[in-house]
């Protein structure tokens, strides 16, 4: 189904109760599902300020998204609440809107929590394939606060350890809520090419006596290819997906103190500073094709370990990957086996990665000298950890061929 544009500049004030009625889904009993729709998108005319109230001059002549179909429980059918969602861009970012009515905002779940931690709670946002070859798609959302969640969605699962940088902001009205994002093309992958075509749909959850899941574009449980079944966006032209090198250097110290516990009243005495230095380069050859090098990287995790019961268990925990050098094409090494795990590169002196995408064929490569590491082995029961096996060198290899590419899916 595709959409006639019509830009009415009256449609400057975005507010829930202005939107209320304005938001449709089919009002009539002959409810007809988005197939594979169409948004003309065009370059915003001005600033847009992410703070939640939707009245920015940017947001006039964005496309306009709307008359969802429920997802789940039940696919292919009218949803209960309305949504319409806003896209528009400059030469920076991305900008999405999305405006969720509720007939009860009393009952919006949205709590104040750590990111990705906000998906048993009201959500909006989007899945978007930039390579239009339903083989990966980033999933973005935000709760009614704001918080943040993201995935890398691939056909063998998503990866919630996933996260890209971007901005969200949201408030709750007297008729639901509305979420503002901002992403930078320099956070996506995506084609080197002036004309971009993308492939999305907008997403909303709604938990109540079920958790009910809409979306843009009609998802149906009959057709295998769940990226197949997304929009098309047309219309942006011209933006660059980021930098093309980059620079990360690091200095870490850290000091130690001790207190004499058989001299009563001893005083805290600290022991020598230690410090260290690392650096990071990272150079992306083409829109499609990146390499980095470390060297005596501070592989710090940039949040806390979530806490794992490890009472009673026979096995190894193992924690998902974070580290950012880790996260640039961490989906190529995915599979249907867990046969890569990348925290076992544990200290290394140096470390450089590869990835490449094309229409076809993508392919990364990650090798490392580890001064210090472990070494899991698996037994019929339960798995014994060797916590230093000294230096070691770590290649992985991995080539992947897109079956979308050659109409396979």
């Amino acid at each position: 189904m595709r959409y006639l544009q019509i830009l009415i500049p009256t449609l400057l004030i975005f507010t829930g109760s202005a939107y209320a009625g304005e938001t449709d889904v089919d009002k009539t009993d002959n409810f007809v599902p988005n197939i594979q729709p169409l948004l003309d998108v065009s370059k915003t005319i001005g600033s847009i300020l992410i703070d939640g109230d939707l009245n920015d001059v940017g947001w006039i002549g964005a496309a306009r998204a709307t008359n969802f179909t429920q997802a789940e429980p039940t696919d292919m059918v009218k949803p209960q609440s309305a949504t319409t969602a806003f896209i528009t861009y400059d030469d920076e970012n991305l900008y999405i809107a999305v405006i969720a009515v509720d007939d009860d905002p009393s009952s919006i779940r949205s709590s104040l929590r750590d990111r990705d931690r906000i998906f048993s709670d009201d959500l909006v946002g989007f899945i978007l394939d930039t390579y239009g070859d339903a083989s990966w798609a980033y999933e973005v959302f935000a709760n009614p606060n704001g918080i943040q969640g993201d995935l890398r969605w691939t056909q063998r699962g998503k990866d919630s350890s996933f996260d890209i940088v971007y901005k969200s902001e949201g408030k709750i009205t007297a008729t639901g809520y509305q979420v503002e994002f901002a992403i930078p093309f320099a956070s996506l992958r995506f084609p080197d090419k002036n004309v971009q075509d993308w492939k999305i749909t907008f997403w909303r959850i709604r938990p109540r006596e079920s958790r009910e899941q809409y979306s843009w574009a009609a998802i149906s449980k009959d057709d295998p290819c769940f990226a197949c079944q997304f929009g098309s966006l047309k219309g942006i032209e011209n933006v660059k997906p980021g930098k093309s090198f980059e620079i990360l250097p690091t200095i870490t110290s850290s000091q130690a103190g001790f207190r004499d516990l058989d001299i009563p009243g001893s005083s805290l005495q600290n022991g020598d500073i230690n410090g260290d230095a690392s650096i990071g380069i990272r150079y992306r050859i083409t829109s499609n094709t990146s390499i980095e090098g470390t060297i005596n990287p501070d592989f710090s995790q940039v949040e806390s370990d979530v806490s794992q019961i490890d009472v009673n268990n026979t096995f190894a925990l193992f924690f998902p990957e974070r580290r950012p050098f880790f996260q640039e094409g961490s989906d190529l090494f995915n599979g249907w086996y867990n046969v890569v795990h990348t925290r076992s590169i544990n200290d290394p002196s140096f470390a450089t990665k590869l990835t490449s995408r094309t229409n076809e064929i993508s392919y990364a490569y990650i090798g490392a000298v580890d001064e210090r590491s472990p070494l899991i082995i698996p037994g019929e029961e339960g798995s014994n950890i060797v916590s230093n096996l000294g230096k070691s060198y770590s290649n992985i290899l991995r080539v992947r061929r897109s079956c979308r590419a050659k109409g396979l899916l």
